[in-house]
């Protein structure tokens, strides 16, 4: 099963190990696949990210694709499996949190949007939002605005008035899995960056 998911549709570990793409590239490329994958079956994560995965070809073909690259740049084969594996750490760790979502979601019936409406209501009563004021930024907006952002006017006629989810409030969350790959996206940079230079 692990084998079918990975190979659907030529992914980019046997792209890599067929023709010569830039190091980078290739390493962002695996990472993408590598995600896609674990979007499609949150489950697979469980079984990959482990001290022991499943080593079929398509899990070899990546992690030689991985440290190929990373040799390209310099690396000597040790420390290119070591960042083969934080490279691959990075992607599960980002992975676990859909899964984890994907389990919360169901357990409570719940889903991610509803939970974090209550959450801000529950931020702004006990005053976290005051204290910490980057949560504005992440949570719709700050405390005690309606949804055109004018402070507290309307706020007796119905207290649902803040937060204001939705488009209305930017940064508001819209839904875990595009917010969740948003994360990944401008993390996904910073890593392999971090990971080829040096």
């Amino acid at each position: 099963m692990v084998q079918r998911i990975l190979t659907s549709g030529r992914p980019a570990a046997a792209r890599a190990l067929g023709q010569r793409q830039p190091p980078v590239r290739t390493l962002t490329r695996l990472a993408e696949d590598e995600w896609a994958a674990y979007q499609a079956h949150p489950w697979l994560v469980v079984v990959l990210a482990s001290s022991r995965p499943p080593l079929v070809p398509a899990v070899l073909d990546a992690a030689r694709a991985c440290t190929e690259a990373f040799m390209a740049l310099g690396a000597d084969p040790p420390s290119a499996l070591g960042r083969y594996l934080a490279l691959s750490g990075y992607v599960q760790g980002m992975a676990l949190l859909l899964l984890a979502e994907h389990d919360e979601s169901t357990r409570s019936g719940t889903d991610y949007r509803t939970w974090w409406t209550a959450e801000v209501r529950r931020l702004d009563r006990s005053g976290a939002r005051r204290r910490h004021p980057w949560l504005d930024q992440v949570s719709g907006g700050p405390a005690g605005t309606d949804r055109d952002g004018d402070p507290d006017r309307d706020r007796d006629a119905s207290p649902d008035l803040v937060p204001v989810p939705g488009p209305a409030r930017r940064g508001f969350p819209q839904s875990f899995d595009a917010d969740t790959d948003a994360w990944f996206r401008d993390g996904l940079e910073r890593v392999i960056t971090g990971l080829t230079t040096g």
